[in-house]
């Protein structure tokens, strides 16, 4: 029996060979999948050793640095001292760094407790604990009740966004905006700032981790939310100010 042009095989052998066929594509794909996951921890568990090990090598470095700079004559010229100054700077540069990238590998996919919480409060919490300082002032728009939610790692990424929106500012003060809402099973938060905004042509390269910049906060930020089935990501715009919406899944608590 011929098949149909452009159908399934009505050949029970033929059908009986494409579904062979299909579940073998099926394992292929879990195969790859498993093999995928396997990399990735590897290569979470390599940044993690790699830049823990980096701690002992960069305090000794600091430590030295500071003895040079402490045992340098009284008759030393400026400009020693100067360069002096400037290795221990960039050695204490180098050290905060390190701390973040080891922050960074630290981040796992292992399920996070779920809380009930009022999404609001997360944001002054963190704000409060951000302490701007009176010059820069939070306004919040929220549209929700109590929802549950992985609290912990959403209460890291709003602290990340809003540092991020004060430390980059171009202005003495300033305002940020959260707006907060609650539909088809996800928070959807969007964090405003009255700063500088970013260029046009900002892509994704500025959720990398990145030494300068706003990099390393939005690569934390992204990081945790991926990790929470989230996503954190810019909202288009021109002009001054940035926004970034954050999409945090709401959980079942049985």
């Amino acid at each position: 029996m011929s098949d149909p042009v452009g159908g399934p095989p009505t050949d029970p052998t033929a059908l009986a060979a494409r579904i062979d066929a299909l579940r073998q594509d099926i394992a292929d794909l879990e195969a790859q999948a498993l093999a995928l996951l396997a990399s990735n921890a590897a290569l979470e568990d390599f940044a993690y050793a790699a830049t823990h090990d980096l701690q002992s090598p960069l305090r000794a470095m600091a430590h030295f640095a500071t003895w040079i700079e402490e045992d340098l004559p009284l008759a030393a010229p400026d400009a020693l001292r100067a360069l002096a100054s400037e290795v221990r700077i960039q050695v204490e540069a180098m050290s905060a760094l390190q701390e973040r990238l080891l922050a960074y590998a630290r981040i796992s996919g292992h399920r996070q407790a779920i809380e009930r919480v009022m999404p609001a409060e997360l944001v002054t919490t963190a704000w409060a604990s951000l302490a701007p300082g009176p010059q820069f002032s939070l306004v919040v728009d929220a549209e929700t009740d109590m929802v549950p939610l992985a609290a912990a790692p959403l209460r890291t990424v709003l602290s990340h966004l809003l540092a991020n929106a004060v430390r980059h500012h171009d202005r003495p003060e300033g305002q940020v905006r959260v707006v907060l809402k609650v539909a088809g099973g996800w928070l959807t938060i969007e964090v405003t700032d009255d700063g500088p905004g970013l260029p046009a042509d900002a892509g994704a390269h500025i959720f990398c981790p990145a030494p300068e910049g706003p990099g390393m906060g939005l690569a934390m930020a992204r990081r945790h939310a991926e990790h929470a089935c989230g996503h954190v990501d810019r909202v288009p715009g021109s002009g001054r100010g940035a926004t970034f919406q954050v999409r945090w899944p709401l959980c079942d608590l049985g």
